[in-house]
């Protein structure tokens, strides 16, 4: 997931998922780091499926909502066979440093969705490395 939070009333905040349901951030929880006035880019990975209240830690009375994963397939399979191997990370290798618009651009090899095959990318295959769907 890519978040891009904003304070704007001079307050801090923290952006949460809460996957256990006891109100708090959590080992394994995604949680953003604390932000004020300015606009902070966030990145995390929604890896356990259901649906989840998400809170600023610091005002979770007032700021809630409802957070939704749903399951699906291995992203970094990204040629489909069932497997993350070196396949997969072919793939992402030869579209590197491809930009949004370039020929070898590859969608599916920009795990992230930021417009550009970068080695965040190629840490999200290799992370996945072995893993079957």
């Amino acid at each position: 997931m890519n978040l891009t939070l904003t304070g704007v009333d001079g307050v801090v905040h923290k952006f949460f998922v809460d996957y256990d349901g006891d109100g708090n951030p959590g080992a394994g929880e995604p949680a953003s780091p604390n932000f004020q006035t300015a606009t902070v880019n966030y990145q995390s990975t929604a890896d356990v499926a259901g649906s989840f209240t998400y809170y600023c830690q610091f005002h979770k009375s007032v700021m809630f909502g409802t957070f939704n994963v749903e399951e699906g397939g291995l992203a970094t399979d990204i040629n489909g066979d069932g497997k993350v191997d070196i396949l997969d990370i072919f793939i992402v290798a030869n579209a590197f440093n491809s930009r949004l618009g370039d020929p070898n651009y590859n969608v599916q090899a920009d795990l992230d969705q930021n417009g550009v095959v970068n080695i965040l990318d190629i840490f999200k295959v290799a992370k996945d490395f072995g893993k079957t769907a």
